[in-house]
């Protein structure tokens, strides 16, 4: 087969591996880095390089990383092609097939003998199931894009010339700026320029170069240090850097597995640092380093250049991801092998092509067979990175006690409306990961949806005892989870309990509405009570709150008044009648009014102060959210006044069709007179 030929196949192999990553949508990081990152809005290459916040979407994310190639890509590609995921997922896998192009580039140079060795191993690379997660994951660009851009800057660094020179060392950067991954590539340059005899490769000219990178490299860290103070992005494991390389050296045998095992769905893999040094996977992990090492040391004794590449090249590309020098969020994963896998596929063509020639084809035969193998595994692969309940799911089935597993089939359920397997998998993760205040925040809103849902799906038969009794069920369940995430928050702070202020502010203002809707006053005086210490008011002014307060704050104060008065000779029950008797005056008092005026005498001032609430509302731009307008028309309806009541939402009505809120308050005022 001719040279290009052998390329197309090979592009071929790798698009049938990964053609499924098309169809796919965005997935887990892919909704901060790009949905939800208004920074790419705009291609702003200054901004993305000054200020670490552009890479994502800053709300409950620590700035720990800095991709600013990455964040100009995702930028590039928001202008081409918005938020349709198979315009991106096109450019991951052409990245993916631009870097196998390049590597057969790099094997041809480098066997220029053994065609076949070199597209198979080309071949092998570009299907390989532990290419899968980067390819199929579009947050995984910065990898393509370092791979690529490292690939590149390795073949430019290796010719002599100026131009090329510079070229390699502007690639460098660049792929620096994609992904930490590409701080190996000098290591790379030293160990080809002892292949490449009619290269830059001795003396001054590999002297020159690599001078150059460890200027880029030195630009690089000032650079980053300048936006970014730390490298690490936790602790090591244990508190002990020793701890971590025993974890290392088990991390060894995991990438040593992928590398011949189509194994088990790997992605956030909960990878457990061994305790003891005497442990098997640290004993395989250290004998493999010992091999890889002697390997090398004969090699570089022998002049063996290519299997020197092979070893030392695999050991070099795993050193930014080791965890021993700059400890990592994930201990191992298949995208921090990615950058290894060129070394391998160099030592895999040299290994075939020293194969003698009669048995050669059998080799060559079996190679084909074991890509062969990996296809179908890439595809599988490739289609569970389909969307996040399928992403998810194969990560639990896979591996049930993954915490995170249970957390995003939870947020997919709830996306399709699956409310009750979305609470089952929430409440797994809380089993798992009890301090997580966020999980406990999303699985109150759950409650907030289970409890609007039935309102509205059964409004005409919402006085029937069991839909009443089913959505007073949600909404204590609702206030339980809540009142969950504030202690959460309260005890162990917003960074550990995944929180941040304004999302407790937004959580306190549900937790009151939801009380209101029970009703239970008290529970929404310790809401709204909270919300106002945020603000720095006290709750014991009602003159300063009524005041200063922000107008939905206030109107929360309304609406427990009213509750308070429509209820005052209701039909609740004993205990909730107390509470009413207990709170009543106070609450009266909160929003200006004399408990002991007379219900007519109080009815007006009501119906005046939802009016002023909404054209204040109204005046400053946008319109007053619908339960104020029921209120108003409440307060109306109360005083006898129905067929005003009954214009003024039949008015809001015509502004919003089929509002659920003000559909169900006009059906609330009962049927119309002469009707």
């Amino acid at each position: 087969m001719r040279p290009a030929g052998a390329l197309v196949a090979v592009c071929a192999a790798g698009l049938l591996a990964h053609g499924p990553a098309l169809g796919a949508d965005f997935v887990y990081d892919d909704h901060r880095f790009i949905l939800h990152n208004e920074a790419i809005r705009s291609v702003a290459p200054g901004d993305f390089l000054r200020d670490a916040a552009t890479a994502s979407d800053p709300e409950g994310v620590t700035v720990d990383v800095y991709r600013p190639a990455r964040t100009l890509l995702y930028a590039l590609q928001w202008q081409a092609f918005g938020a349709a995921p198979a315009g991106w997922h096109a450019v991951s896998i052409g990245l993916h097939l631009l870097a196998a192009g390049l590597l057969w580039r790099l094997l041809r140079g480098l066997l220029p003998g053994a065609p076949g060795a070199v597209a198979l191993a080309t071949g092998l690379y570009a299907v390989h199931p532990m290419t899968s997660e980067v390819v199929a994951w579009v947050s995984s660009q910065g990898d393509l894009l370092a791979q690529g851009l490292s690939l590149a800057a390795l073949l430019l660094l290796v010719r002599p010339g100026a131009a090329c020179a510079l070229l390699g060392l502007g690639a460098f950067a660049l792929a620096c700026l994609a992904k930490e991954s590409a701080l190996m590539l000098p290591a790379w340059v030293w160990l080809l320029a002892r292949i490449c005899p009619r290269g830059a490769g001795h003396g001054r000219a590999l002297a020159l170069r690599l001078g150059g990178m460890g200027l880029v490299l030195a630009g690089y860290f000032a650079l980053r240090l300048s936006v970014v103070p730390s490298l690490a992005q936790v602790g090591h494991p244990e508190g002990s850097a020793l701890a971590t390389a025993r974890g290392m050296l088990a991390g060894l045998v995991f990438y040593a597995r992928g590398l011949v095992d189509p194994r088990p769905f790997t992605f956030d893999l909960r990878f457990d640092v061994p305790l003891s040094w005497a442990e098997p996977e640290v004993v395989f992990g250290a004998g493999l380093l010992a091999s890889l090492l002697l390997a090398a040391g004969w090699a570089l004794v022998t002049r063996r250049g290519l299997l020197l590449l092979a070893t030392l090249g695999v050991l070099a590309a795993l050193v930014p991801v080791s965890n021993v020098l700059v400890p990592l969020k994930t201990f191992v994963a298949d995208r921090f092998f990615y950058p290894a896998l060129v070394p391998v596929a160099v030592g895999l063509a040299a290994a075939l092509a020293a194969v003698p020639r009669p048995r050669r084809g059998l080799a060559l035969g079996a190679a084909a067979a074991l890509g062969a193998a990996f296809v179908p595994a890439s595809v599988r692969n490739a289609r569970a990175w389909h969307d996040d309940l399928s992403l998810w799911t194969a990560v639990r089935d896979d591996r049930p006690d993954n915490p995170t597993a249970w957390y995003g089939i939870a947020r997919a359920q709830r996306e399709r409306r699956h409310l009750a397997e979305a609470e089952r998998g929430y409440r797994t993760y809380l089993e798992f990961n009890p301090i997580d205040g966020k999980a406990a925040y999303e699985l109150g809103d759950l409650f907030d949806e289970v409890a609007g849902g039935l309102y509205i799906a059964d409004a005409r038969v919402r006085d029937e005892t069991d839909v009443e009794f089913r959505r007073r069920q949600a909404r204590v369940a609702q206030i339980e989870a809540y009142r969950r995430a504030y202690d959460v928050w309260a005890h162990v702070g917003f960074e550990a309990g995944r929180g941040s202020a304004a999302l407790r502010r937004a959580m306190l203002e549900r937790w009151a509405n939801a009380a209101l809707d029970l009703p239970d006053l008290g529970e929404a005086r310790f809401a709204v009570d909270a919300l106002l210490a945020d603000l720095g008011l006290d709750p014991r002014d009602a003159r300063r709150v009524m005041a200063e307060a922000p107008w939905h704050h206030r109107r929360i104060r309304w609406v427990m008044a009213w509750v308070a008065l429509r209820h005052r000779r209701g039909d609740l029950a004993p205990a909730a009648r107390a509470a009413v008797a207990r709170l009543g005056a106070d609450l009266l008092r909160d929003v200006g009014l004399d408990p002991g005026e007379v219900e007519g005498q109080l009815l007006p001032r009501f119906e005046r102060a939802f009016r002023d609430l909404i054209a204040e509302r109204d005046a400053s731009g946008r319109a007053a959210e619908p339960m104020l307008r029921v209120c108003w028309a409440q307060a109306l309806a109360a005083q006898g006044r129905t067929r005003e009541a009954r214009d003024l939402l039949e008015a809001a009505l015509r502004r919003a069709p089929g509002d659920p809120v003000l559909r169900d308050g006009l059906a609330g005022l009962g049927p119309e007179e002469g009707r």
